[in-house]
């Protein structure tokens, strides 16, 4: 029997984002017959790779389609827990081409995406207009502003997670690239021990030593920086485009509404190159019901679809058109930005070993950024420990 044409329920095993039961709730109302059951995974990303891990080393079918971050597709798929995908039936026409490479794996298509995103900077537009300052371009403009607006004790500067999770692998990652380094060269091999890495990573170590980033940051989630940015304890924040779905809210204690402006991350003399993000739905290699599985993927993946989740979620669509459309866009202007950041954006490592090398980066990082050991001596440790696990 081709495995293709079975059809039934399936589970869909995601991570917390309001896009999920969205996708899930239309989904079911056109297809009762074949419905599609979330299953919630932890929030942290680490916990949340584990989770998705422990359940292939079993050979289970629990999950059937498996939402993913973009470096995780190629580990998933070298260890043979993910169904390559039929190219003909999943065309790459259309498609935003950073987030349709992100869901290959040697040359071979193993995902599908259903969102893209990329790192931007929201600040307070309010404070910035009464002081008269322009959105910054560069890290020095970015401290200048904080000191004109009058950052202090009651009200942070720039805010980002930094906790030892996936979220510090990508701060590292923008921190690296920066400075004009790399953590993996075009060969594929480790690169971090360079002075241009470790200038980068020493930025961002100065920035918390001199209260630009606040302390806090060091056990903030993604979650949690967005949270203190709409409360108005921060000017800045380094957030993904879904932030601003939050900060747009009538949620209790959310001050910012009508008062946030959106930029690039700000970089050296220009704006910095942001780590791409998003997710892409992978079918399990031991899952039932292929065919509802195939069709549910390019049903969160088409026009009708990506535009709902633009107008409910602040979501970044993986449909190029959707960038051009005049009418979109008006109704939307977080757009124009992103698609500036989408076309400038960095990825994270590509390597089928991504969970040792993430879990390598957040270990060094996090001892430099707490000051246990100099971005030096972290940077040239990750090299060694790179280099044993790539060789």
């Amino acid at each position: 029997m081709d495995p293709w044409s079975e059809h039934g329920p399936i589970t869909l095993a995601a991570g917390d984002s309001a896009i999920w039961p969205e996708l899930v709730t239309g989904w079911n109302s056109l297809h009762p017959g074949e419905p599609v059951t979330l299953v919630n995974l932890p929030v942290s990303s680490n916990r949340r790779l584990a989770a998705i891990t422990e359940r292939a080393q079993a050979n289970s079918g629990e999950y059937t389609v498996i939402a993913l971050e973009p470096p995780w597709t190629g580990e998933l798929a070298a260890k043979g827990w993910l169904t390559e995908l039929p190219a003909g039936r999943f065309a790459a026409d259309g498609m935003a081409p950073a987030a349709f490479a992100s869901a290959s794996w040697q040359k071979t298509l193993y995902a599908y995406p259903v969102t893209t995103d990329a790192g931007l900077l929201y600040y307070r537009s309010d404070l910035l207009a009464d002081a008269g300052v322009a959105a910054p371009v560069t890290r020095a403009a970015l401290q200048a502003s904080c000191r004109q607006v009058g950052a202090d004790s009651a009200r942070s500067c720039f805010g980002l997670s930094l906790a030892k999770d996936e979220p510090l692998t990508v701060a590292f990652t923008e921190a690296v690239v920066g400075a004009g380094g790399q953590v993996l060269t075009s060969a594929g091999e480790p690169g971090v021990e360079s002075s241009a890495a470790v200038s980068g990573l020493d930025r961002l170590a100065e920035d918390l030593d001199s209260r630009i980033i606040p302390e806090a940051a060091l056990s903030w989630s993604e979650a949690d920086a967005v949270r203190e940015f709409a409360k108005g304890n921060l000017v800045f924040l380094r957030g993904w485009a879904t932030a601003g779905a939050v900060l747009d809210s009538a949620t209790p204690g959310t001050v910012v509404v009508g008062k946030t402006g959106l930029a690039l991350l700000p970089g050296q003399t220009e704006p910095a190159a942001s780590v791409l993000g998003g997710e892409n739905l992978a079918i399990s290699a031991f899952a039932r019901n292929r065919g509802t599985a195939a069709d549910f993927l390019a049903y969160a993946a088409s026009d009708v679809t990506q535009r709902r989740l633009v107008e409910k979620g602040s979501i970044g669509p993986v449909l190029s058109g959707l960038y051009g459309d005049a009418d979109l866009v008006a109704r939307h202007p977080y757009l124009s930005v992103l698609d500036a950041a989408l076309k400038a954006a960095t990825v994270r490592p590509a390597t089928q070993r991504y969970s040792e090398v993430t879990l390598a980066i957040q270990d060094q990082a996090n001892g430099a950024l707490r000051g246990e050991k100099t971005a030096d001596q972290a940077l040239t440790e990750l090299q060694g420990r790179l280099e044993a696990l790539l060789k």
